[in-house]
């Protein structure tokens, strides 16, 4: 099954993976490089690293408007449904769940979260799909950190990472 992968820009990507569409990290209305806007996206879930306005900023619109999942930290989950969010499944790091075509597990990252408003998101994340036969890392905003060897080694099927999205901005994230 081919997976799609499509930046829109900064953090946010759609990706097909032929069963549906995940959408990861919604920054889309206020992001100058975006040739979307939140109002065209079309997702069977949204998937969010942590909580800073340029990963969180259209999940809610998106989210209310689609009636989709929104996997994410417990503590952003918390602050989703405060807003209206139905569809929030808070995780914490190491838990798997199931995503159209496969899964998502919910890997560390070493970055700060807070929301829009000021309020603890939880731990940052990373996200390890496997999903249309594909294994890819999202690293979301993160620095190097070591256990990104163990994420890069062979499932217990054989199978190695298909794809690393990783972040490098040197302020923020990787240098």
């Amino acid at each position: 099954m081919a997976v799609t992968i499509t930046w829109t820009g900064h953090s946010t990507f759609l990706i097909d993976t032929g069963a549906g569409v995940l959408l990861v990290d919604p920054f889309l209305d206020d992001c100058p490089t975006c040739p979307i806007q939140a109002s065209d996206v079309q997702c069977d879930a949204i998937l969010i690293t942590h909580g800073h306005f340029d990963h969180v900023a259209d999940a809610v619109s998106i989210a209310k408007r689609l009636q989709c999942p929104v996997l994410c930290a417990f503590e952003i989950a918390e602050w989703l449904a405060k807003q209206g969010i139905d569809g929030a499944v808070g995780m914490n790091l190491g838990g798997t769940t199931s995503v159209p075509g496969g899964s998502a597990k919910m890997e560390m990252a070493h970055h700060s979260s807070s929301l829009p408003d000021g309020t603890y998101a939880g731990p940052a994340a990373s996200w390890l799909l496997d999903v249309g036969g594909k294994r890819i890392f999202v690293a979301g905003d993160t620095c190097l950190f070591s256990d990104m060897e163990r994420i890069g080694k062979p499932d217990g099927q054989g199978r190695r990472l298909d794809l690393a999205m990783l972040p490098i901005g040197d302020m923020f994230t990787m240098g």
